[in-house]
């Protein structure tokens, strides 16, 4: 239904025209122009859904440094070698990476002093080790050709170099520099089996011995959550589609770039999309959620109704004194609309429908009541 306005057949007590006698009228549920019919609109590519599958065994900065809490743009699943490029400098020169299959990435900062201290991770996934261990190395000298040059453009020595740093695992290749504040920047890639991780680190506030000391830690954490990762393919990846099917589809076309657009995303996946990760984690556990999916919506699917609706909660009094409750859409009281501190997003509606709550955000109120709405008429009918 593409109508400007979704009738339910569901009806409604409204009022008396005659003293005693009760007029029932259908629900007018206001869904503006999002779409409620099924559509595979904005589904991401298998390599895509394959690289958001991936993040569920990445660690949470966090997770290395508790400070590292604030995520930023830079998290987002990877499916093709330019969304890699859009985060890393100099991957498309190097003719290893044309056979790189898929990813994760996700990145943080500390919120106190913002890009003064911040950390990415990344698993990149290649089809075999040789593959992988040759990307690592040849990625290393092109990324630390990019960072010359990019400080000889802004006149700046970066003192940049490149090395094999010493109690690292073998094949460890480390770009490092220090700008001219006094920035620490260290990139570190290392292959293991046939992924390559990649820890990309900021901070203007430590010395070089502690910046290692936290790649090491990272690199610790890394290896042991990839073991568990091995059957992450593309050749699997759509089977929780369905899921995504259950969301609001993009009003137009939409090829994926950022956070976890068009994908199923596992909890542990999702949970990088949020500040303080391992504590949106938690809440998502405490639910039973296995798996969101995301379009103009995200559907997170909870063990029951009731995990549901203590989902929804849970995120209020997440959320705190940030979640300013505003008006309710159109015929749809059960759903909680509110103006948080989102900068570009402000506006947002919530609404649980049997075992799944979802969401919907937007710059505008109406526009996010309405979102909510359609979400409302395709987990009514389909979910």
């Amino acid at each position: 239904m593409t109508a400007l306005v979704v009738a339910l057949s569901t009806v409604a007590l409204v009022g008396c025209e005659v003293r005693g006698t009760a007029q029932r009228t259908a629900l007018d549920i206001d869904a503006g122009q999002y779409k409620t019919v099924k559509s595979d609109a904005g589904i991401g590519t298998p390599a895509w859904m394959a690289g958001a599958e991936l993040g569920a065994y990445v660690p949470y900065p966090a997770e290395i440094d508790e400070r590292l809490d604030h995520a930023r743009l830079g998290t987002s699943p990877l499916g093709t070698l330019d969304q890699l490029a859009e985060f890393v400098d100099g991957v498309e020169d190097v003719p290893e990476n044309k056979k790189f299959q898929f990813g994760f990435l996700t990145e943080s900062l500390d919120e106190a002093v913002k890009l003064s201290r911040s950390l990415m991770l990344g698993v990149l996934r290649y089809p075999d080790e040789g593959t992988a261990r040759a990307a690592a190395a040849a990625t290393a000298e092109a990324n630390l050709a990019a960072r010359i040059a990019q400080d000889k453009k802004f006149d700046n020595d970066g003192r940049r170099r490149l090395s094999e740093p010493a109690g690292f695992p073998a094949g460890a290749k480390l770009i490092q520099g220090r700008d001219s504040i006094g920035t620490i920047s260290m990139m570190l890639l290392v292959p293991h089996g046939r992924d390559v991780l990649l820890m990309d680190y900021y901070n203007s506030y430590t010395s070089e011995t502690e910046a290692l000391d936290t790649l090491k830690r990272a690199v610790g954490l890394m290896t042991d959550r990839i073991e568990g990762a091995g059957g992450v393919d593309v050749a699997s990846s759509m089977r929780n589609v369905d899921v995504v099917e259950l969301t609001v589809p993009f009003r137009s076309g939409v090829d994926p770039l950022m956070k976890f657009e068009g994908t199923a995303a596992l909890r542990k996946a999702y949970a990088h999309s949020y500040n303080y990760s391992p504590r949106v984690l938690k809440i998502l556990t405490a639910a039973g959620v296995d798996v969101v999916g995301q379009r103009e919506t995200a559907v997170f699917r909870a063990a029951s109704k009731v995990k549901a609706e203590g989902l929804q909660k849970a995120f209020v009094d997440f959320e705190g004194d940030s979640w300013k409750r505003v008006g309710t859409p159109r015929d749809l009281p059960i759903a909680d609309c509110a103006k948080t501190d989102d900068l570009f997003q402000p506006f947002q509606c919530t609404v649980v429908v049997g075992r799944y709550y979802a969401t919907g955000s937007a710059k505008k109120l109406l526009d996010a009541q309405q979102k909510i709405s359609a979400q409302y008429l395709i987990l009514k009918e389909r979910g």
